[in-house]
């Protein structure tokens, strides 16, 4: 539905062809999927801890973002095995496209809308496919060292989607315009706010560590860099 409507959106900025609009798709949608499904359950256990906190000390919100992270990692386990297993075998079955078939199939009655039927294939949706695949991505990137479990069910997701997208580009799906291939670098780019997450987390549990029960402050920081280039000397 959400990507439905950035379609539409993307029309009325002013893009004409399929690429364009499949483009600014793929920059929205992948914003949404990545503040709703990642953002937004890492943090809502706490939700209202972590506003007062964020209010009252706003340069502890990296802190406050790698102390709840770890916590929805079961959540996240569970929401990959549902990709794995749900969406992949969905996408497989076209239940949804045969149940229409089955339902339009008495009101096609000529040669012509038959033939038209067995020969068309839905297009191929580059917009709405790049961002859940990448948004998975950055989702095992963050929790990769948070919680590494996650990786043997990343690599089983990630092996299903090739076997159920290659078939289906193959089969059931047309990719009617060019690409020239201009989503998947744009992906590429996408995934760095992944590394970028892990990245603040991994610095801020790191912290964590050697501050103890100590608020980190610059003074703090700036011991902790002196000291360890001491040592390196």
């Amino acid at each position: 539905m959400c990507a439905d409507q950035y379609k539409v959106f993307a029309k009325y900025q002013g893009n004409h062809t399929t690429i364009q609009v499949e483009l600014a798709v793929q920059n929205w949608y992948f914003g949404f999927l990545f503040v709703q499904i990642f953002l937004v359950v890492s943090i809502s256990n706490t939700v209202t801890s972590i506003i007062e906190k964020v209010g009252k000390t706003p340069e502890m919100t990296p802190e406050i973002l790698a102390q709840n992270i770890p916590k929805a990692s079961n959540f996240f386990f569970s929401y990959l095995l549902i990709q794995a297993f749900g969406t992949s075998g969905g996408t497989l079955l076209q239940i949804t496209g045969l149940a229409l078939a089955a339902l339009f199939k008495p009101f096609k009655t000529t040669a012509r809308d038959k033939w038209k039927t067995a020969v068309s294939l839905n297009p191929m949706q580059w917009g709405t496919l790049f961002p859940i695949v990448t948004n998975l991505a950055v989702i095992m990137l963050v929790y990769s060292t948070i919680a590494p479990l996650i990786l043997p069910w990343a690599l089983i997701l990630f092996c299903l989607f090739w076997v159920v997208y290659r078939y289906n580009l193959i089969f059931v799906l047309d990719p009617a315009s060019d690409s020239g291939g201009l989503p998947f670098p744009k992906a590429i780019n996408q995934l760095f706010t992944g590394i970028y997450v892990m990245e603040i987390c991994c610095k801020c549990s790191v912290f964590n560590i050697f501050s103890g029960d100590i608020q980190l402050t610059g003074e703090n920081s700036n011991w902790f860099i002196h000291d360890f280039e001491g040592r390196r000397g």
